[in-house]
């Protein structure tokens, strides 16, 4: 099973679903369902994805899955991957937010992981504070190794 938190127009779920027919996908905005379909339209992708066997959820908040993602799961749900692509707080030069957002979503998302489970999560270059992000200094990165430490999470690979 994987898990897709935070897709705003869901098109990432899509085109998922559409190359892994036979996945078990759970696909979420952190928006009401009213707000995806006036800004995005997103009726005809809602309506695919749900065709292809995917279970569409919003008003998910990817820092308390606990309370707004598992009440819609059968009991002890788990999964295999979470993805939370480009996590981000609005607004330019929120470090600190930034780094409380992906901390609390490594909080929120470890206790969900199946044994051999994993977290995917996308950011733009240089934001992570990783080896392979362009140099920069750590304290003005998001840190992602130390957040995702707080939960007890170790980086086991990077993808440029």
């Amino acid at each position: 099973t994987v898990w897709i938190v935070g897709d705003g127009n869901l098109s990432f779920s899509l085109a998922m679903a559409r190359a892994f027919p036979k996945m078990r996908l759970i696909a979420t905005t952190y928006d009401s369902e009213d707000f995806v379909l006036d800004r995005y339209g997103g009726e005809q992708v809602i309506a695919e994805l749900k065709e292809r066997g995917a279970l569409v959820l919003h008003d998910v908040d990817a820092t308390a899955l606990d309370t707004t993602l598992t009440p819609s799961l059968a009991p002890s749900s788990t999964a295999d991957c979470i993805v939370f692509n480009f996590p981000h707080h609005p607004g330019k030069g929120r470090i600190q937010r930034n780094r409380d957002l992906i901390r609390g979503f490594f909080e929120s998302a470890a206790p969900f992981l199946s044994d051999t489970g994993h977290i995917r999560i996308s950011l733009a270059a240089g934001q992570g504070g990783t080896p392979v992000d362009k140099p920069r200094l750590w304290g003005d990165t998001w840190q992602v190794t130390a957040q995702g430490a707080v939960a007890g999470l170790l980086l086991s690979s990077i993808y440029p």
